[in-house]
């Protein structure tokens, strides 16, 4: 989803919220933050034979 600061009100209008103005330069740099960690995800190579975790187990160094 490309989102333009300008498309603000609409989007937010489109989904019933009512945010002010003061906070949407704010909301596009999360959106920006968030864009970017969604594009690594999306890029990172794993092969359609790949398994789901059974279970997850976190790293404790």
């Amino acid at each position: 989803m490309n989102i333009q600061q300008k498309d603000l009100g609409i989007f937010f209008q489109n989904i019933g919220l009512n945010v002010s103005e003061a906070y949407h330069e704010g909301i596009m740099a999360n959106i920006s933050i968030l864009s970017t960690y969604a594009s690594m995800i999306d890029e990172f190579p794993l092969s359609d034979r790949e398994e789901p975790a059974a279970q997850y187990e976190p790293h404790h160094p």
